[in-house]
């Protein structure tokens, strides 16, 4: 599918299709906390990753909660992106080990995103030891709106809103 607006156009199927790549290849999930470069400002810098004359980054601030932008370029032009905010909300995983292990878990979630819907941060609901993910997203790559929630014993212990798509 492309999408055309005033002489803008993104085959978006070949957007889908680079971004599957580039988190199985440069992204918090599969990179973690060794992949990443610290900026002077405290921003974490993951990426880039490139094919082409396309190129994805994820920068973030912030370790319990925190929030971020993914971006793909084109040419040097911005033409995809993903917001995000959020981080623990339950006290007890506030503490860095217990923090530590949750993002661990997490990174596993994050592994399992739908391929045929790379927008989305992870799959509809899966288990992991004790824990569970839920990612309820509605919209395509063109523009998308999504909450991620881990519960750990049916308590909720994150939580992550995230929006974006494509800009024009």
């Amino acid at each position: 599918m492309a999408v055309a607006e005033q002489g803008w156009h993104m085959d978006t199927q070949k957007l889908a299709e680079f971004l599957v790549a580039a988190r199985e290849k440069c992204s918090y999930e599969t990179v973690g906390e060794t992949g990443e470069t610290s900026l002077p400002d405290g921003t974490k810098l993951i990426g880039p990753y490139t094919a082409g004359q396309l190129s994805y980054t994820d920068r973030y601030k912030g370790f319990e909660w925190f929030t971020g932008r993914e971006e793909i370029t084109e040419g040097g032009k911005l033409v995809w992106e993903r917001k995000y905010e959020g981080g623990v909300v339950d006290d007890r995983f506030k503490e860095r080990s217990l923090a530590l292990k949750l993002f661990d878990v997490l990174k596993l979630c994050l592994r399992q995103f739908p391929r045929n819907e790379p927008f989305k941060r992870g799959p509809n609901d899966l288990k992991i030891n004790g824990y569970e993910y839920r990612d309820s997203c509605e919209g395509d790559m063109t523009s998308f709106d999504g909450k991620e929630q881990v519960f750990y014993d049916g308590k909720e212990v994150h939580v992550f809103n995230y929006h974006g798509g494509l800009v024009r």
